[in-house]
């Protein structure tokens, strides 16, 4: 299901589970600890196994994987566990709700979810790590919210960039951003549509802004810009941030939520194309 985030209205990107239309997904406060006492929720980082319903899940690395195959096999464990708790489970009434989309049965609802996020995709990445702390939320979860639309949920599926060699590497989430260290910075990266990329820049102190600055481009489409914390707990919602809006051939600054290290998102919203793009602090 693609669904667009909510709090930033910039990239495509999909929840793992769409079981109960007509929930309204808010943020999730997990517990510490997924179905067996194996998963905490707080952060992906070392967090690359688990179980759930008797599989294992999250036996990847942290870093983005792409292909179909991969992302039907990480949306198993989240959907898995969803589906359990629809079909026999504690959250089984909730399939009496008209709006209730939860598939004539377990197998039903497992073939159709399972096979739904590699298919919504037309370049999908996968995060395992990401897709297994994505379980143990919706595990713990209320039966009302098991679609959390928390940065582990979000992000464990995403749509990525096909036979993307720009040397940035598949940094699609906030949790993979690509370094670039002090600024000032250009980079080149290649920009598809609605795709989200992941950029970490150290800001020396007394900066309080990002200036950003696109080359001129035949193509004129706009560059959506937002800064974030360097750390977003993966069991919460992508924050709500500043969004700016660069034109080629022109310079545009925005708002640091601090100095040192800060998290910048960007986006082409409109096509593929490469853009020689410049950070600098002030």
């Amino acid at each position: 299901m693609r669904a667009t985030t909510r709090s930033v209205p910039l990239s495509v990107s999909f929840v793992l589970l769409a079981a109960c239309g007509g929930s309204a997904a808010t943020g999730l406060d997990a517990p510490a600890a997924g179905p067996a006492g194996t998963l905490p929720s707080g952060s992906a980082e070392g967090q690359t196994s688990g179980s759930a319903g008797g599989q294992t899940c999250g036996s990847g690395g942290s870093s983005y994987v792409a292909g179909a195959d991969a992302a039907r096999t990480a949306a198993r464990c989240p959907v898995e566990v969803a589906c359990a708790r629809l079909h026999g489970g504690d959250c089984a009434s909730t399939c009496a709700s008209p709006f209730a989309a939860c598939g004539t049965s377990y197998a039903d609802c497992m073939r159709h979810y399972e096979a739904k996020y590699a298919e919504d995709a037309d370049a999908p990445f996968v995060n395992e790590a990401l897709a297994a702390v994505c379980a143990s939320q919706i595990a713990s979860g209320s039966c009302l919210d098991l679609t959390p639309d928390t940065i582990a949920c979000t992000y464990a599926i995403v749509e990525g960039c096909a036979d993307d060699d720009d040397g940035y590497g598949a940094n699609y989430g906030p949790t993979t951003p690509h370094e670039l260290g002090a600024l000032p910075r250009t980079i080149t990266p290649t920009l598809c549509r609605s795709v989200s990329e992941w950029y970490s820049v150290d800001v020396p102190p007394g900066a309080d802004k990002l200036r950003i600055t696109v080359a001129q481009a035949e193509e004129r489409h706009v560059l959506r810009v937002q800064a974030y914390a360097p750390v977003l707990p993966t069991d919460k919602r992508l924050p709500d941030a500043e969004t700016v809006f660069v034109r080629p051939g022109s310079t545009v600054v925005l708002s640091l939520p601090s100095a040192g290290r800060v998290l910048v998102r960007v986006e082409l919203g409109l096509a593929r194309d490469r853009r020689a793009i410049t950070f600098a602090a002030e």
